[in-house]
């Protein structure tokens, strides 16, 4: 009988606590206000605050780690020039997110031609423009490997969402913000990414040369992968 893959929205969700999120985000809000203000101290305590969820935002998206540091930096760059515009419509994590996803489009389609001729950027999926994959980052736990080959192997869109959900914890409502369109578009896409990871992590696991026993990837399988994948990117050197 075929395995059921997970599709419940929360089901691989290794977000960080409610009352952690919401702390971050006032502190963010209260450093924000002050590098606004003129306070140099603050804007690199907000620097602090985010390069660890920056790195590991690209770390999955391109061939060469010693890039991240550089895309991270370009954020940040453009933080600075669009902070005095912002109004606080809506949440610092939106903002950063948006900005990362413009510097890892612009990124990517000046280094790989195939990125360059994409119509829709989001439909790429990093496989097809990087070859080489960060290897140092997985673990030699095969499901874990699968996980992050599967992730790779999806559409940059998909992939994106899915990491922005589960390791970063943002909300649906600032998911829909990221992506401009509606929350209830964003929930669904977010059920089909589930859905595709799973499939392809599951073809990978079946058909791995030398293996014919297939685990099943069910919700506590893709749970304990994300869960893993968070606390590896969260130990390294670099995030």
């Amino acid at each position: 009988m075929k395995p059921q893959v997970a599709t419940d929205l929360d089901s691989i969700a290794c977000v960080p606590k409610k009352d952690a999120i919401l702390g971050k985000v006032a502190a963010d809000r209260v450093l924000l206000e002050r590098w606004r203000n003129g306070d140099r101290t603050a804007g690199e305590a907000l620097y602090r605050n985010w390069v660890g969820a920056l790195s590991r935002f690209f770390r999955n998206k391109v061939s060469d780690r010693e890039e991240v540091p550089d895309l991270v930096s370009q954020t940040f760059v453009a933080l600075t020039e669009v902070k005095d515009r912002f109004r606080g419509e809506s949440s610092i994590r939106r903002l950063v997110f948006s900005l990362a996803r413009k510097m890892l489009s612009a990124h990517l389609r000046k280094r790989y031609k195939r990125a360059r001729e994409a119509k829709d950027f989001d439909t790429l999926c990093v496989a097809q423009v990087s070859a080489h994959g960060p290897s140092s980052l997985v673990a030699r736990e095969r499901g874990l490997r699968a996980f992050v080959d599967g992730l790779r192997q999806l559409s940059l869109g998909d992939q994106t969402l899915l990491e922005l959900r589960y390791f970063e914890g943002l909300t649906g409502p600032e998911l829909a913000d990221v992506y401009d369109v509606p929350e209830g578009t964003i929930r669904g896409r977010i059920a089909r990414a589930v859905g595709r990871l799973g499939r392809v992590v599951e073809e990978k696991l079946g058909h791995e040369p030398g293996r014919s026993d297939a685990p099943a990837v069910d919700e506590v399988a893709l749970g304990s992968w994300a869960r893993a994948l968070r606390v590896q990117l969260g130990r390294d050197p670099d995030g």
